[in-house]
């Protein structure tokens, strides 16, 4: 286990992703890019619907707004400690953001 800079463990195994609970880190695979670049966009997606700009969620959640930016673009892997604390600060089940896929809205229609 990899532990945190207050010498407690925070139990996922994995380390650095930079938001301080010592979880998480950047994967380079194709697959996992494609799945988190997915989860990024259910994140920013449901952070959108509440109605909150990057900082208020980042604030809510208790993680960095650099760091949650990150998580919605996709270009590192949450830990489960911060999967967690964005559930909870977006009161949804942990076990749903993963499956919280969003769909872009079109802005205008053309008749044809």
């Amino acid at each position: 286990m990899v532990g945190r800079a207050d010498g407690r463990s925070d139990g996922d195994g994995v380390g650095g992703d930079g938001d301080g609970d010592g979880a998480g880190s950047t994967h380079p695979s194709a697959a996992v890019d494609g799945w988190l670049r997915g989860f990024g966009a259910a994140v920013r997606g449901t952070r959108v619907s509440l109605g909150l700009t990057l900082e208020e969620a980042a604030d809510r959640c208790s993680v960095h707004a650099r760091h949650l930016q990150k998580i919605e673009a996709g270009a590192v892997s949450p830990g489960v400690t911060t999967l967690v604390k964005i559930a909870e600060g977006f009161e949804v089940d942990p076990s749903s953001l993963p499956s919280r896929r969003t769909t872009a809205r079109p802005t205008a229609t053309a008749s044809t």
